[in-house]
């Protein structure tokens, strides 16, 4: 069947020669791949779907261009064509040998039945298809590296934040980050919203930094209370 179907598949320009005129019409590919079903089957006394005929010469195709590479590797220190001047060892390399001076083999396609590439598209539109993919990563790379103004203003200010916290002690950016971080919880509770602004406390914990002032200021009230007492002790002494 190997034989049988490669022949008919020879004869069938249209499905490995990019520079036929119908190679790019995907009716008349499907047409050609039907015909070569039919000859295959009126050959081998057997019905054959064009799917399977389609799929059995991706994989002789794949083997081909393996044997390719084996003899290229095997021709590396000698001279004349590599693909002719050495004897293959797979029994169907011969047979589509003629595909050589075309150079259309190409890995299948995973779909057999689309209207992609075939197993024997032309390398220079694989070239400007992967050119097309490199400059379509490029420009979606880009738009995801322009912030919008609202991103850039958070950003410089995070970063402005950032620096300052590294300039304190361990103890006052503890404090800071605690107090930051009370704020951010009220921002997420929607304390800060334009309709409960007015109504609302902004916040639900003392300030750290506010509680540090205020026992100062607690302390030296009673120191100055203290002193008050004793004054009041030596004049009724």
């Amino acid at each position: 069947m190997g034989f049988a179907l490669v022949n008919v598949y020879k004869k069938k320009e249209v499905l490995w020669n990019p520079q036929h005129c119908e190679y790019h019409q995907k009716n008349k590919r499907n047409d050609s791949w039907q015909e070569v079903a039919d000859e295959l089957s009126a050959i081998i006394q057997k019905p054959v779907p064009a799917l399977e005929c389609k799929r059995k010469m991706d994989t002789f195709l794949s083997s081909f261009r393996r044997e390719r590479v084996k003899k290229r590797k095997i021709s590396e220190t000698t001279e004349g064509d590599s693909d002719r001047s050495h004897g293959a060892t797979w029994f169907l390399f011969d047979a589509l040998s003629f595909l050589i001076d075309k150079e259309v083999i190409r890995r299948p396609p995973k779909n057999p039945v689309s209207n992609r590439d075939e197993p024997n598209a032309n390398p220079p539109l694989s070239k400007v298809s992967g050119s097309k993919q490199s400059e379509d990563d490029r420009t979606e790379k880009l738009l995801k590296s322009v912030k919008t103004p609202n991103e850039d203003e958070c950003y410089s200010y995070g970063m402005f934040v950032a620096n300052k916290l590294k300039r304190y002690s361990a103890h006052t950016r503890s404090a800071v980050q605690h107090a930051m971080s009370n704020i951010l919880y009220n921002a997420d509770m929607g304390h800060y919203n334009q309709s409960s602004s007015v109504s609302v406390n902004t916040q639900t914990e003392p300030n750290p930094m506010e509680c540090i002032w205020l026992q100062q200021d607690e302390n030296e009230f009673k120191n100055e209370a203290i002193s008050d007492v004793e004054n009041e002790g030596e004049i009724f002494n």
